[in-house]
């Protein structure tokens, strides 16, 4: 081995250091970045809105969106990765040296396509965001099954595509494909995300019977004795039999108090008050007041800031509304129907004005990725 081949090989490893710090980078910002735009397309999706506002957020602030989205992914990715990887092995084991990869390709399919679905409609109703499971979910997306169904189709044909584009690209590592591979992976991801809000609108819309509680046993009350139904003469008894005497230093034994038949003395009766012997002054009315004056307009003819036409000039009555501007005003009132087709606005969702940008955005962050993972499998020694 000469000084050539050594001096090659060093600046070899240089360049796929560096590649590889460089996809490290730019994945966690990229990625990051996806997963902020993902859930914000299915929150304001699932909430009704046809177009996405997109929120000023730092980047900073999308770091923790990565680790969610990893969460979610990695339920369904990890379990169909052993899964694949055993089928190969067992099946066809010369098939993963020809292809490194596939089963971790294949897997993001499943999850991307079975699983995430569920948990993040899970996480999204639930009271803690990483939860991965709820039931009332199972029981909403069974009560509009035909809808899930649909969803599952397109969702397949949108992950089937952008997966199919993705190994085609990493098997022809050519710079040629790097921008549809950049442009449709980005179309891919925010159409998903549209598909995923559409239906978490239609779910939250269901509205579950909640089970009837069991009956509550009825306690016998026990039976209450009026002490005032009892006679007189038997009251009496019972309280000499019942109550102690009473023994005072002075005077001895006292006995009780006891009951008497006897009727309360009638009340006093209290004379009624004389009537005024004269009426007193009556009310007089009062003046009225007088009328104010209007404002006048200042010298530059405009109105008084904070008072209107009405107001200063109260003789002069609003012209009346025309039944046209009437409809147009109950029509801008009325509460519109949320669009949650999973069909229209959903394909040419990233070509939308707002979302163009974002698009784009992805886009060029999944090119840089790509480029990097070209350089990095270029300055890969073999042999």
């Amino acid at each position: 081995m000469g000084a050539g081949d050594m001096a090659g090989g060093i600046a070899n490893g240089i360049f796929l250091l560096f590649s590889i710090a460089g996809l490290v980078i730019a994945g966690l910002i990229v990625l990051s970045y996806a997963a902020h735009s993902y859930l914000t397309v299915v929150e304001q999706t699932a909430a009704g809105c046809d177009e996405v506002r997109w929120p000023a957020e730092h980047y900073y602030d999308w770091v923790w969106k990565l680790f969610y989205m990893v969460w979610l992914v990695g339920m369904g990715w990890l379990p169909s990765l052993l899964v694949f990887r055993a089928v190969l092995r067992w099946k066809n084991p010369d098939l993963l040296k020809q292809f490194p990869g596939l089963d971790a390709l294949l897997a993001a399919g499943v999850a991307f396509w079975l699983v995430l679905p569920f948990v993040f409609l899970s996480s999204f109703t639930a009271g803690s965001r990483w939860s991965v499971f709820r039931l009332t979910t199972v029981r909403q997306m069974l009560h509009k099954l035909p809808t899930v169904l649909g969803f599952y189709v397109l969702a397949g044909f949108v992950v089937g595509g952008a997966l199919t584009v993705m190994g085609f690209f990493m098997l022809r590592m050519s710079w040629l494909l790097l921008p549809v591979f950049a442009l449709s992976s980005a179309a891919a991801l925010l159409t998903h995300a549209r598909l995923l809000g559409r239906l978490g609108g239609q779910l939250m819309g269901v509205e579950l019977k909640e089970a009837t509680p069991p009956p509550k046993r009825k306690r016998r009350r026990s039976p209450v004795e009026d002490p005032w139904e009892i006679p007189i003469e038997e009251r009496n008894r019972q309280l000499r039999e019942g109550k102690r005497e009473i023994h005072l230093p002075l005077d001895g034994p006292v006995d009780p108090y006891l009951l008497t038949d006897a009727l309360p003395p009638p009340a006093p009766v209290t004379p009624r008050p004389k009537p005024f012997d004269e009426p007193g002054d009556g009310y007089s009315l009062a003046a009225e007041a007088p009328r104010p004056r209007t404002t006048a307009n200042p010298l530059d003819a405009g109105m008084a800031v904070g008072v209107s036409a009405a107001a200063c000039n109260p003789d002069e009555r609003a012209p009346p509304v025309t039944p046209d501007e009437l409809e147009i005003q109950i029509a801008a009132t009325r509460r519109l129907t949320p669009n949650l087709s999973l069909t229209s606005g959903v394909f040419t969702f990233f070509w939308y004005p707002l979302t163009r940008d974002p698009w784009l955005r992805l886009s060029f962050g999944f090119a840089v990725m790509g480029g990097l993972y070209l350089f990095m499998v270029a300055h890969i020694p073999h042999g």
